[in-house]
Order: structure tokens, then C-alpha cells, then sequence
């Protein structure tokens, strides 16, 4: 039998359990599952563990920490407060291994198997205990007056090569600002936002994961997704990284490179990024 984490609410009277959470782990779901289970997709002894947003302090090797956030793929179900429904969102379980949080896969049970998933970024969270937050990873340009800006606030890159040749160019990048861990994970998942400038043509973007941020990552980025760019378009681009393992920086570029008579303009916004 796993062990339960009560979550009590407070009130006049008896205190009322509203959940109970139980966490086993495992090669295989286990058989019949309570609602609110939280299976660890590995054979690892687990020792305790706290829901929280922030690294529990002065952990044991075998600890637990399910990473709360403000939404994720998995909610649990804390009742209700005056017929409102409390949930809480989950943004990935990691395990302390005796130097480091070590991220695994991991699946919630509410009346189906609902993946946790590894939250980086979603509706305003950038889940800095994992991701450090987001920086400029780099800027390279050609000749010319091109414009760039890397709004990090709004996770948005604006490049404009400036002119018709093909000399003048632009190219950004946003990346985490520490490396991201992706072992265990199969794919690195993102949501984007582009928008391309009236007559505007030698337009590219990159999904990517590196070792090197401050470098050009349409040359030197580890694993990459090309983004074919002929319109205005919203893209969900998913990066395999299973021949991966260890800590890497994750991002997006832009470019921008005046040909054909025409000046290239390119808006790119990455709205959700997340790793199963």
C-alpha cells in the first residue's frame, strides 16, 4: 500500500480532508488505481514528497518534489470551497538523487492516465525553478540598418534584414536562462505565433536545444525543428530529444535576410513549452 498526503481544509469544527494523494512507481500502471494517484513511470524507491512550487529545502536521497504552477497538463482535485471547484496544477515530478533534482516521467490518475508532463513555459509562468527564466540568447547581423528586438517580457523576437540584399540579415534567439535537464524525455513541445510582413520572403525560425546560447543556433544548435514560414501561422512544433541526456538551454530563433527586392519582416512568439 503507497503512502497518503492529506491535504486538510480549515473551518469551524473538524478539519475535512478534501484529497488524498498517493505516489507509487513502477514499469507498469498499477491495477485499479485511486483517483488522485501519481505513478512514476521508473522502478525507484521514493521517499517523502511535497507539492510546491519552489525545491523543498534539505531533501533525502529518494524525495519527491511534484512541482505545483499555475496551470499544467495535470490538475488535482482539492474539492470545493462554496461550490467552486480548488485545483491545482502540476508542472512536473523530480526526484532528489543526492546531488541534484533529477526529473522523471510521471502520470496523474483522474478516471484516466493524464501525462504531467514538464512545464517550462505556460500562460505566464516560466517555471524558474527549472528553467532559470528566459534570457537574449544571442544577436548576429550583416550589413545594413536591420532592426531586431527580443521582447522577453512578451517571449517575442521582431527581425527586419532592412534592405533587398542578401548581405543584410537578422537573426535572434530567447533561451532559458539555465540549462534544462531532458533526460527521460522524449519530446520537447512548443506553441508559436508568426507573423510575416506584408511582401516579405527569406523568413526562417528554429525550435531548438543547446549547449552553446550565445551562438548562432541555425549552425550550431543540437537538435532543432526548422519552422517553414510562407504566411501568417500559429504552430505547436514538437523536438524529438530521446538521444539526449543531461542539461540543455531551450529556445527559439529568427531570421531575416533581404533578397529579391523585398525586405524581411518576421514577428515570433512562443506562447507554451513543455517536455514528455
Amino acid at each position: 500500500m503507497p503512502d497518503s498526503m492529506v491535504i486538510n481544509r480549515g473551518g469551524v469544527g473538524t478539519l475535512a480532508p478534501v484529497i488524498n494523494l498517493s505516489v507509487v512507481s513502477g514499469a507498469s500502471p498499477p491495477e485499479a488505481p485511486a483517483q488522485n494517484t501519481l505513478w512514476v513511470e521508473r522502478p525507484v524507491s521514493v521517499g517523502r514528497w511535497t507539492v510546491a512550487h519552489d525545491a523543498p529545502p534539505t531533501p533525502s536521497v529518494g524525495d519527491l518534489w511534484i512541482l505545483s504552477a499555475l496551470n499544467g497538463s495535470a490538475a488535482l482535485a482539492l474539492g470545493a470551497v462554496d461550490a467552486v471547484a480548488v485545483r491545482l496544477a502540476l508542472g512536473g515530478v523530480l526526484r532528489w538523487d543526492g546531488a541534484r533534482w533529477a526529473p522523471l516521467s510521471a502520470r496523474l490518475y483522474t478516471g484516466e492516465w493524464v501525462n504531467v508532463g514538464r512545464w517550462l513555459l505556460k500562460d505566464g509562468d516560466r517555471f524558474t525553478p527549472l528553467t532559470g527564466g528566459y534570457r537574449l540568447g544571442y544577436r548576429d547581423h550583416g550589413a545594413g540598418e536591420g532592426t531586431h528586438e527580443a521582447n522577453l517580457s512578451a517571449m517575442k523576437i521582431t527581425v527586419n534584414a532592412g534592405d533587398i540584399f542578401a548581405s543584410y540579415w537578422e537573426e535572434v534567439s530567447i533561451c532559458t536562462q539555465s540549462p534544462v535537464d531532458v533526460t527521460h524525455l522524449r519530446t520537447l513541445r512548443g506553441k508559436f505565433i508568426f507573423h510575416k510582413g506584408l511582401n516579405s520572403s527569406s523568413l526562417s525560425a528554429r525550435f531548438f536545444v543547446t549547449t552553446t546560447p550565445g551562438e548562432r543556433q541555425f549552425t550550431l544548435s543540437k537538435a532543432f525543428v526548422p519552422i517553414a514560414l510562407s504566411s501568417d501561422t500559429r504552430e505547436e512544433l514538437i523536438m524529438n530529444v530521446t538521444g539526449l541526456s543531461g542539461g540543455y538551454y531551450v529556445g527559439f530563433a529568427a531570421r531575416s535576410v533581404g533578397t529579391g527586392g523585398t525586405r524581411g519582416l518576421l514577428v515570433a512568439t512562443m506562447t507554451e513549452l513543455w517536455g514528455e
